[in-house]
């Protein structure tokens, strides 16, 4: 990704005082595109009812199975500490049960599809009901292992999250294409994410998300208070998306009824920052993007910044945004060579 001069060539800026100004959306009312899946008859489970028996080499045996994977470690929240990422090479699900925490330790990335094709769309992976805490996506360029994606590290295949928490998941704190705290989608097959939370994850690019090449669905979501940490924007060393990071073409952005609010980034997109080079739209509907913010001077767009595609954006409130150092006109949302469509939105400081 690489972020043209915004100074000279800026096609839409929003001004930090109120471009639209009228009454806060109601709530969202958005099209879930996946449901949870049925696990009810499933019998792939890790556990036999305690928290002794829910082991990683149980919840191995149950990757290698495949399938729809269940946990009975008793009645109360239980945590599973991992010491080595869990592969995944067939479709499957993983269900929480809304009690089970997955935890990287703060040293190991929990969950990886790695196809090595930029063009899979199988397998697919679905998590659903469970939180996924402390991964470390780690940085290691030389090594071929992947930098980003704390929790979830996506080459090829497909995601789906449902109904679940990601909490202080981290990537590389600096690099110019290292990306996702706590989800890092690199191909063209689609991430949809419905209904799930993502707080305090950080990375050198997209705080909670990065995505490179593919399609985002993120709907009744909340993305609060993750950082983007690198510096320099591209070229340069990051910094980019305090919440979410979007590179590449041909994609489907869309974000319906979601919370993206205090997240903070060093140099563009403080909340959400898209580039793309063939014209694909953005849509944000029914959203809130509220007390985001650039802490570096010489950054902007403590907002949204997108770039190469027209900005949809309906509904919704960006509010609150503040830019260290930056002139008002490019504090809330900045659009490159595209065009801003608002409807029905509060842009304000």
């Amino acid at each position: 990704m690489r972020i043209h001069n915004l100074f000279w060539n800026c096609h839409v800026m929003v001004a930090g005082l109120a471009l639209v100004l009228v009454a806060s959306p109601a709530l969202a009312d958005c099209s879930v595109p996946i449901s949870s899946v049925n696990t009810s008859n499933n019998s792939n489970v890790v556990g036999s009812g305690t928290p002794d028996s829910c082991t990683e080499d149980a919840f191995n045996q149950a990757i290698n199975k495949g399938g729809t994977i269940t946990f009975n470690c008793g009645s109360s929240p239980y945590t599973l500490t991992l010491n080595s990422t869990k592969t995944i090479k067939q479709d499957t699900v993983i269900d929480g049960g809304n009690l089970v925490t997955l935890s990287g330790g703060n040293q190991t990335r929990i969950l990886s599809i790695d196809t090595g094709n930029f063009l899979a769309s199988s397998p697919t992976l679905t998590v659903q009901n469970i939180t996924l805490a402390n991964g470390y996506g780690p940085n290691s360029p030389d090594s071929g292992t992947a930098s980003g994606g704390g929790a979830i590290y996506r080459f090829g295949g497909t995601l789906n999250v449902i109904n679940s928490r990601f909490i202080n998941n981290a990537g590389p704190a600096s690099g110019q294409d290292d990306a996702g705290g706590a989800i890092y989608s690199i191909g063209t097959a689609t991430t949809t994410i419905v209904g799930s939370d993502f707080e305090g994850n950080q990375a050198s690019n997209g705080g909670a998300l990065g995505n490179i090449g593919n399609n985002l669905i993120l709907v009744n979501s909340t993305v609060n208070g993750n950082k983007a940490t690198g510096t320099g924007g591209n070229p340069g060393n990051g910094g980019n998306g305090g919440g979410i990071y979007i590179d590449g073409n041909q994609q489907n952005v869309s974000l319906c009824g979601d919370q993206v609010n205090n997240n903070q980034a060093n140099q563009y997109g403080g909340a959400f920052i898209r580039v793309t080079y063939q014209g694909n739209p953005t849509t944000i509907d029914q959203s809130t993007i509220n007390g985001n913010s650039i802490n570096t001077p010489g950054g902007f767009a403590a907002g949204i910044y997108n770039q190469g595609g027209n900005l949809n954006l309906t509904n919704s409130t960006v509010t609150n945004s503040q830019a260290a150092g930056a002139i008002a006109s490019l504090v809330n949302v900045v659009v490159f060579s595209g065009s801003l469509n608002a409807n029905n939105d509060t842009i304000n400081p």
